[in-house]
């Protein structure tokens, strides 16, 4: 998983043909739970960029993506993009390795 930590970083992960973004807060336990699951999920999908958002030490980049996508910030929250467009998306509980995987098609 490859953190982002400036807003500029997100031109290359839009071009990407196929990605997920996970924001996280490590204040939260929700969100280290899902953590969890995206650590999972790298591990049965390794092919599949990830990219982290820390939402605490890196709120621009965080905010960036809430502008580019037009999903509304929420922590844990995963969005899957294709050529730059958003496939599919979840925050808290909804944030699965099976979820991710089932969407990845989308």
């Amino acid at each position: 998983m490859t953190e982002l930590t400036s807003p500029e970083q997100l031109d290359e992960v839009f071009q990407l043909d196929l990605v997920v973004i996970f924001k996280h807060s490590g204040r939260c336990p929700i969100s280290r739970g899902a953590r969890s699951e995206v650590e999972r999920f790298i591990q049965e999908m390794p092919d599949i960029p990830v990219y982290l958002v820390d939402v605490i030490h890196n709120p621009a980049v965080s905010r960036s993506v809430a502008e580019r996508t037009g999903i509304r910030h929420e922590s844990p929250q995963t969005i899957v993009l294709r050529s730059g467009s958003v496939i599919w998306h979840a925050s808290h509980y909804d944030v699965t390795k099976a979820a991710i995987r089932e969407n990845l098609a989308a």
